[in-house]
């Protein structure tokens, strides 16, 4: 079951990637000529923006932005050498108020642990706010004893957005849905006696209750056009999972983990 569900929601998520970087890969630089007005040729990658009023252009190491009227022409032919870059702007783009958010990790815990890097997939769409701060919703499915659909809501505050690289805060939280069945038997405790004669302990089934989760987190993110970027992210995680058995018994799975995700942002 949880090798199914694994496998569904990774060719969902490579799918949905596919078809995203598909649509916008009319952005993707492409090499060439670009022919300023004041004469200056440069020599690299160049690309437009989404609205085609601005052109990105990569020469020389260097990353500048001019608008669409500082451009004579662009050519992909032969041309001359690069010519030293003079005036533009740093790399910038404009943030788009909504975007997705997928990421898959590991909970890494210690020797001690069964289980010790339980794999986890979350999605969420997020919503900016103001400035770098968004918040979104989202879901996913995780790996533990059982399968798990998480439920959490999602805050994150970005520095210098409109940048390539950007560093970030963000919290996560929410609840766990089981998905399948317990894996965990209970037995009823008999006493330690040497003459006890009587029925063997008596397994029962316990059924998965799920548990609320709180994942704080830092990281970065790098742009890698105007509509996709990827991010790196290490975070605490922690949640406990309840199972219940008859009426008298539950107990609580603790899970107390360093969260190592990569993230897929698409704008």
């Amino acid at each position: 079951m949880k090798k199914k569900l694994l496998l569904l929601f990774v060719v969902s998520a490579l799918t949905g990637a596919m078809h995203l970087l598909q649509a916008q890969q009319d952005y993707r630089p492409k090499k060439g000529y670009v022919h300023l007005k004041n004469g200056t040729v440069l020599k690299g990658k160049y690309v437009y923006a989404p609205a085609l009023d601005r052109i990105r252009v990569i020469s020389g190491g260097e990353t500048v932005v001019f608008s669409t009227d500082e451009i004579e022409k662009v050519s992909n032919g032969k041309g001359p050498d690069i010519v030293r870059v003079e005036g533009g702007e740093p790399f910038s783009y404009k943030p788009q108020r909504l975007f997705s958010l997928n990421e898959l990790g590991i909970l890494i815990g210690n020797a001690d642990n069964e289980l010790k890097a339980p794999f986890i997939f979350n999605t969420s769409l997020h919503f900016r706010l103001w400035r770098g701060l968004s918040a979104g919703a989202g879901t996913g499915i995780e790996i533990y004893k059982e399968a798990y659909l998480p439920v959490f809501a999602h805050a994150m505050y970005t520095f210098g957005n409109d940048r390539r690289v950007s560093p970030f805060v963000s919290l996560q939280g929410g609840y766990e849905i089981p998905l399948e069945g317990s894996r965990l038997k209970y037995a009823d405790i008999r006493p330690e006696r040497y003459d006890w004669i009587g029925p063997p302990p008596e397994v029962t089934d316990t059924k998965a209750k799920g548990g609320w989760l709180i994942h704080p987190s830092v990281g970065f993110t790098y742009q890698l056009s105007e509509g996709f970027a990827m991010g790196l992210s290490v975070g605490y995680r922690h949640h406990a999972l309840r199972y219940k058995a008859n009426e008298d018994y539950s107990m609580d799975v603790k899970y107390d983990r360093l969260c190592v995700k990569l993230g897929f942002i698409f704008n």
